[in-house]
């Protein structure tokens, strides 16, 4: 993670509509998408958020995997996939 303010990232399906030019939306802030942010502690999925106990720091780097068959998307720090990481979202809910 470099000095972002707001690192809200994550998967979207080929549904998601991204937003042009400036705009607060972002990946999970829609049903087609999943997103997390570790510097403000926050997850997004179906256009809503949940606190997340993850915190990430400058010079973490940030993984992402999506398991098709168990259905989870799952985020690593750090090569780390340990909680509060690991599966973040599960897709069969």
């Amino acid at each position: 993670v470099e000095a972002l303010t707001d690192p809200q990232i994550g998967f979207a399906t080929r549904r998601f509509t991204p937003s042009l030019g400036n705009s607060s939306d972002g990946v999970g802030d829609d049903d087609a998408s999943w997103g997390v942010d570790g510097i403000r502690r926050k997850r997004w999925s179906a256009g809503g958020s949940q606190d997340w106990a993850a915190a990430w720091k400058e010079g973490d780097v940030v993984g992402f995997a999506c398991d098709l068959e168990a259905q989870s998307i799952a985020v690593s720090v750090n090569g780390d996939f340990s909680p509060p990481n690991g599966a973040v979202f599960d897709l069969s809910a």
